[in-house]
């Protein structure tokens, strides 16, 4: 897939889950486009091969934040330097999420639930919470998050990870709702199955050659970032 990018130049973007396959895609392709790139995880060493990856292509380094966005604290320090010293985003893409320990609801710890929680629901809410007013300040703000098929479709042992899905979507479209009389549009994108070291843990013994590639489905994304995309509320399913 070939998506014609344009209108990022100096658009501010945050990435989270910047090290994955999918956020690394998306981040590559929004740093080719002239977006100012934020992007954060928590794995050190892929976020500076990241960076090494959009130095070459850019002429600009990506702003590198090694963080736990499980910390509200956090999330607050990273919002306030960004008022600091751009006042607003333009863009904020959600791709951080874990599935915990696959197993019966019955088997599943406190501290499994809590952490597949504070991952994939909590953070992204503190995000919302925390960005509101530099998302308000941007002349046109993009929002897309990530979701996937067990929110909706249960499936044994998934417990954790759909029910944490679920109520993100749930989230996220109520935001949605609060925005539409604001220049910010918030979507949801399920990008199916893909080649990932994430999806080889949770099923070894699978074919990724069957399945997506991330920079295909990073096209996808970025459609959804074009300052013309006033796409609001809607909930996309990636078909292979």
């Amino acid at each position: 897939m070939n998506t014609k990018i344009t209108n990022l130049k100096e658009r501010v973007a945050i990435i989270t889950g910047a090290s994955g396959s999918i956020g690394s895609a998306v981040s590559l392709k929004l740093a080719r486009a002239g977006a100012i790139i934020i992007g954060i995880s928590r794995n050190k060493k892929l976020l500076l091969e990241l960076d090494d990856k959009i130095r070459k292509i850019s002429d600009r380094n990506m702003i590198i934040v090694n963080e736990d966005l499980t910390k509200p604290e956090i999330i607050e320090t990273i919002g306030q330097a960004i008022q600091n010293r751009f006042g607003k985003i333009d863009i904020l893409i959600s791709t951080a999420a874990i599935t915990g320990n696959l197993s019966p609801v019955s088997h599943i710890t406190n501290k499994d639930w809590d952490n597949v929680f504070a991952i994939n629901l909590l953070s992204n809410f503190h995000l919302l919470k925390t960005f509101d007013k530099l998302l308000r300040s941007s002349k046109h703000a993009n929002l897309v998050f990530t979701t996937c098929s067990q929110s909706s479709l249960p499936k044994p042992f998934w417990g954790a990870y759909g029910a944490s899905k679920a109520a993100l979507e749930q989230l996220i479209k109520i935001y949605a709702k609060e925005m539409e009389e604001t220049t910010v549009y918030t979507n949801l994108i399920d990008p199916g199955p893909v080649r990932s070291e994430l999806r080889r843990s949770v099923f070894p013994g699978e074919n990724q050659r069957l399945l997506a590639n991330a920079s295909d489905i990073a096209d996808r994304y970025i459609e959804l970032t074009e300052v013309s995309c006033k796409k609001n509320g809607q909930h996309i399913i990636v078909k292979k």
